[in-house]
Formats: structure tokens, C-alpha cells, sequence
């Protein structure tokens, strides 16, 4: 009863990340039958829609690399089905391996713990470090085996010094993914692999060169421009003023400029204001919820109201992106010259080069991800530099005389790139407040191998 009352509330849109021609291919296939044996609906969607953008690149890629590919996809599903490491643990109960990892928090003390300060889960985490040392197994239930690393030093010899087998990216709020319909084509939630790794280096070398950049450089310029008017107009007021929507505003702009060729004149433009809704919206939504702690919380009320309101703003945001994108392909359509990151991006869907291809998923969800997470992090870490140095103002002072010192007491004029490593103290600020207030304070992994790393061995499957 409950699931048929969650699919009348929240329906899935099945048809469009289904439908996949016939693959013929013998990894594919197996790929694909291992794909149905998945029981969530939604990883199994997931899967398919890979399926089906390998069938699409199989004429256009070097056979070579698409056995290579087929077999990195292969072992995605095989762990998913035992490990459950895509969207949610939807595996069968695994018998986590943990005798060479030091001992950890019981199931349910650890529960408890996170759900006391469940929005600042991080600072529990910490809290537990100090308890258990800098690398700890946590074992939740309905979730993967957990590994807590926190310290520079084991951070760097597990992340950095085996990124090949620690890049896979892990979710929280993974149990809301059924809700909203995330496509294959993100590259920030798909798994660490070949396809990921050959998607991403067109996107470099097409999109985000040093040439390309510097091609941007004015249109940065004009955007910083409209941002100190639309600041200096609210100083101008005389009264308090909230600066997140200017902030905002200021990162949108430039985004928006470079991807599309679109700019918004102030905080009250209309077409600003219903991307501002949003934007806000998602960055609302807590980083963690219960549900991702005790599973009992996902059949209730809140969660499928929480699901609702995702599916809502995933909903806006693809709307919003469909329109612009439609206003660059018609733009290209009509023998226009390339002008915009978009357009780049558009112009690698007729290739001819093998594996250089990107599907229109690919480019949407590439622009879904500069836009949405571009605009709010870089927005709330200058909001959090602000209120720091509004809360010190002897170190406001102190940047100030750099900045000063540093642009001249001739002309006033406003810093430029090559400003930026000469302001030693503004650097230190910037990165002591990303320390005591961080935008994003910890993140996921899922190795994908059994990894020995400082005398430990960490699981296949473990996040």
C-alpha cells in the first residue's frame, strides 16, 4: 500500500530514461541482464540509460576502448547488485570484512549520535574521531559499510595516494534519488570508470583550456561590474541588507554568461529571481536527513513530502535548462558561429572522432552541475568570508591596508587575476574561513576495490 501511495504522490517518469535500442554487443548484453535482476527501480533506470549511451557510441568508439568501457560497466552493476554503491544500499545483507580496520561507535550509539546534530553531521563525525582515531568503520543500518577519515595524512594516502580505486562518488540523501529522476548523464554522481574519465577529458580540453578560459575573461569583467552596482545601490539605502541574493547574483551571472550568453540586470529580474527560487531551494534542503541514518524514517509523511518538494525544484531546474539549451541549438542551427561554453558543448554531439561524443543528457546535466553547484558555493563562501571579517574587524582592517597597498593609492581600480597571489593575507582569510565554516564539510567516496592503505584494508563497496 505504501509503495502504490508513493508512486500516486511522487510518479517516476519511467519513459524517459528507459526506452534503448536492441544491444547486440556480448558485455552489453550481459550488462543489460545483470541490470534487471536489480530490484530499486530506480538504479535500474539508471543502468539502462548507460546501456543505452554505449549502444549509441559503439559505431563512433575504438573497439578496444569499448570492451574496456563494457567491462568497467559490467562491474558497476556487479557491485551495485551486491553492494548496493549507486544510489542506495539495495544490495542483500553483506558481511563487511572490518577485521583490519581499528574498532568503531555500536550501530545504534553511532544512529543516535548524528541524529542529535543531524544538519551539522560533520562536527559528529569529528566528535567520534577524537573517540575511535582518524580512520573508523561506522555500520548503519540500510546503509554501506561507512570508513570515517578525517586527518591530513591519512586523508592524502587514501583519497589521493589511491584515487584509482577511492573516486567513486557516494550520496547523501541517496533514499531521495528515486524521487527525482537523476539521469545517467551527471557526472557528478556516476561512478569512477573509463566512460567517466573519457566524457570528462572532452569536456577539458573542448570546454575548460587555458585558451578557452581566457576567451571568458571580458565577459567575467562585465559581470563583476554589475555586481558592485548592484552592491553599491543597496549600501546606498542606508539600511541593513541581506547580501546571499547579491552574492548570488554576482556567480549566477558570470555562470549564466559563460554557458549561455545570458545575464541578469539586478536582484529583481524576473528571470533572475525564478532561477534565485531554485537555487535557494535545493540549497535549503539539509545536507543530510534521518532517513539517511534509520531507514524506518523513509516511510514517513516528511520524507515523501521532502521527495515531493526535490522532484519540484529537479523539475524547474530541468525546465529552465531545456529553454536555454534550445536557444543555443537553434542558435547553431542557424549557421551561427559557436559563442558560448554551451554552444562548444553542443558542437561535440556531431564528432566524427571516436569516444569525443557527448550525448544531449551529458551536456544538460554538465550545465545542470556548473550552474547549481557553481552559484551556491562559491556565493556561501564569500558570504562566510564576509561574516567573519565582520565579526573581526582588526583582521578587516588589516586586509584592507593589502588591498590598499596592493591596488595603489593612484586611480582606484578594481583587483585583477593576476592581483590575487600577491594578496597573501586575503588568501589566508579566504582559506582560514573555508576552515571554520566550510560550504560543503565532508564528502562521500565508494572504493571500488579491496584498498590496503596505513597498515588498514578497506572493503569493496565500503563508502
Amino acid at each position: 500500500g505504501w509503495r502504490c501511495a508513493r508512486r500516486c504522490v511522487v510518479p517516476f517518469d519511467a519513459d524517459r530514461y528507459c526506452p534503448m535500442t536492441d544491444p547486440d554487443e556480448e558485455l552489453i548484453r550481459g550488462a543489460f541482464d545483470m541490470a534487471q535482476r536489480i530490484e530499486d527501480h530506480t538504479t535500474r533506470c539508471y543502468f539502462k540509460g548507460r546501456i543505452r549511451e554505449m549502444v549509441r557510441m559503439q559505431p563512433i568508439c575504438d573497439a578496444e576502448e569499448f570492451v574496456k568501457m563494457s567491462k568497467d560497466l559490467h562491474a558497476e552493476i556487479d557491485d551495485c547488485l551486491h553492494f548496493g554503491t549507486c544510489f542506495r544500499y539495495a544490495g542483500p545483507s553483506v558481511s563487511w570484512d572490518i577485521s583490519r580496520l581499528p574498532p568503531g561507535p555500536p550501530p545504534l550509539y553511532a544512529g543516535c549520535e548524528m541524529l542529535k546534530d543531524i544538519k551539522r553531521m560533520h562536527r559528529v563525525l569529528c566528535r567520534l574521531s577524537t573517540q575511535y582515531g582518524k580512520v573508523f568503520p561506522m555500520q548503519l543500518e540500510g546503509n554501506p559499510l561507512w570508513v570515517v577519515v578525517s586527518g591530513a595524512r591519512e586523508a592524502k594516502a587514501i583519497f589521493h595516494d589511491n584515487g584509482a580505486t577511492m573516486s567513486s562518488r557516494a550520496f547523501g540523501q541517496a533514499h531521495l534519488i528515486a524521487h527525482t529522476d537523476f539521469p545517467a548523464g551527471n557526472f557528478l554522481r556516476c561512478p569512477f570508470s573509463e566512460d567517466l574519465k573519457k566524457r570528462r577529458g572532452v569536456v577539458w580540453r573542448e570546454a575548460l583550456s587555458k585558451q578557452k578560459v581566457e576567451l571568458f575573461r571580458p565577459i567575467i569583467e562585465h559581470c563583476r561590474h554589475v555586481s558592485l552596482r548592484a552592491f553599491l545601490r543597496a549600501a546606498e539605502q542606508g539600511d541593513a541588507f541581506q547580501p546571499r541574493p547579491l552574492l548570488r547574483l554576482t556567480y549566477l551571472n558570470v555562470l549564466a554568461s559563460i554557458l549561455f550568453g545570458k545575464n541578469f540586470a539586478d536582484v529583481k529580474d524576473p528571470e533572475y529571481r525564478r532561477v534565485y527560487n531554485f537555487v535557494d531551494g535545493e540549497a535549503s534542503e539539509d545536507l543530510a536527513a534521518p532517513a539517511d541514518i534509520f531507514p524506518i524514517f523513509r516511510l514517513t509523511p516528511l520524507h515523501a513530502r521532502k521527495a515531493a518538494r526535490m522532484k519540484s525544484i529537479r523539475a524547474r531546474e530541468d525546465a529552465w535548462l531545456h529553454e536555454r539549451i534550445g536557444e543555443r541549438r537553434r542558435h547553431l542551427a542557424e549557421g551561427g558561429q559557436p559563442q558560448t561554453l554551451c554552444d562548444i558543448l553542443l558542437s561535440t554531439m556531431d564528432s566524427a572522432c571516436p569516444g569525443q561524443r557527448l550525448s544531449y543528457e551529458n551536456i544538460k546535466e554538465i550545465c545542470n552541475e556548473i550552474i547549481f553547484a557553481g552559484t551556491d558555493t562559491t556565493a556561501t563562501t564569500t558570504e562566510t568570508v564576509l561574516a567573519h571579517l565582520l565579526n573581526n574587524p582588526e583582521k578587516a582592517e588589516k586586509l584592507r591596508a593589502e588591498l590598499d597597498e596592493a591596488l595603489g593609492s593612484g586611480e582606484p581600480r578594481l583587483p585583477a587575476a593576476a592581483d590575487f597571489s600577491k594578496l597573501k593575507y586575503l588568501n589566508a582569510c579566504i582559506k582560514e574561513a573555508m576552515r571554520l565554516t566550510c560550504a560543503v564539510p565532508f564528502n562521500g567516496h565508494v572504493c571500488s576495490a579491496d584498498t590496503e592503505v596505513l597498515g588498514y584494508k578497506i572493503p569493496r563497496g565500503a563508502m
